[in-house]
């Protein structure tokens, strides 16, 4: 009898290590776990975190006039309305610069409207002008931010 009590002991003390040591050990399983679903977006607040990084990337890809980089960030129903776009104005118009103005967001964090300001010359005349810009953004899992739809906002 005393033989079992002690190997009932040894399998407590060795469940108890193994649940304790990841908060001894500085929890880096935890942590990673959090971060994981941060960068995957399953909270509300981390869609909101994930939705800037993904705008800029937008943007920026637009301003250097990276067609296949702006379309990697579009809806699979606006993708080719934004090839079209694109290839019709890409030795038309520059941009110089954008910026968010404001970010609302809608349906848990699933859907945003991102108001825009842009900077941008026609070519050939290089007279930069200032246009007003709003953008539709829409969040999976699987994919994170893309655009659905982008116009043009009245000054």
């Amino acid at each position: 009898m005393k033989k079992r009590s002690i190997h009932i002991l040894s399998k407590s003390y060795f469940l108890l290590l193994i649940l304790v040591t990841p908060w001894l050990c500085g929890c880096p399983i935890v942590a990673g776990t959090i971060d994981s679903f941060r960068r995957v977006g399953l909270t509300e607040g981390s869609r909101e975190g994930l939705l800037a990084p993904a705008v800029t990337k937008y943007n920026e890809a637009i301003g250097w006039g990276d067609i296949s980089g702006a379309l990697a960030m579009a809806t699979d129903s606006y993708r080719a309305t934004l090839r079209d776009q694109l290839m019709k104005n890409k030795d038309k118009i520059k941009v110089i610069e954008s910026s968010v103005d404001l970010a609302e967001f809608e349906n848990s964090a699933y859907e945003a409207t991102v108001f825009m300001t842009i900077k941008a010359y026609k070519v050939p005349y290089y007279i930069a002008e200032t246009t007003k810009n709003k953008q539709f953004w829409e969040f999976s899992v699987t994919s994170g931010w893309k655009i659905s739809k982008q116009e043009a906002l009245g000054e």
